[in-house]
């Protein structure tokens, strides 16, 4: 091992401690490697990727809440262009289309 934990195969599945036990051996040595933890981060997290992956999940729901929007205003104005097309509902008379008396 080089002392970078995620240099280690995924599939590969050791666990010290059994085979030791197994062996039937003590550790002759034992390093302790300490690592600070900004050196882990760096080492471990992709600040690029993160980066990309929640620019696009904030443009996926951007564009979710646009198609929503653009859905209710199209409803919205259906209904209206419906009741603005019946003749019956509509006012004759000048008084009903005037404007309340100003204050």
């Amino acid at each position: 091992m080089d002392g970078h934990w995620s240099t280690v195969p995924d599939d590969l599945e050791i666990n010290l401690v059994d085979t030791l036990i197994e062996g039937r051996r003590t550790p002759e040595v034992v390093i302790i490697l300490r690592c600070k933890e900004a050196n882990t981060f760096t080492r471990c997290i992709d600040d690029a990727q993160i980066k990309r992956e929640y620019d696009a999940d904030v443009k996926k729901r951007e564009e979710e809440m646009k198609a929503a929007y653009e859905k209710d205003h199209a409803e919205k104005l259906a209904e209206v262009t419906a009741e603005n097309k019946n003749p019956d509902d509509m006012p004759e008379d000048d008084e009903a289309r005037k404007p309340e008396a100003e204050i």
